[in-house]
């Protein structure tokens, strides 16, 4: 939670309005769900996931 809270400060402080976090999998509810809570927490602004990736595999030649 205090790196979390350091990150946003410091974010907030350099100015920034958008960003992008880290790569979480769409299962794993519970880690979303915690930065979710902690960006509105910290920052006061509602978070909400922006983006969706996809994952192929194939063997590389």
């Amino acid at each position: 939670m205090a790196l979390m809270n350091q990150m946003m400060q410091d974010v907030i402080a350099a100015g920034y309005k958008y960003g992008t976090g880290g790569f979480i999998f769409e299962e794993n509810t519970d880690s979303i769900n915690m930065a979710i809570k902690y960006i509105e927490r910290i920052s006061g602004k509602k978070a909400e996931p922006d983006s969706e990736y996809a994952v192929f595999e194939t063997t590389l030649k």
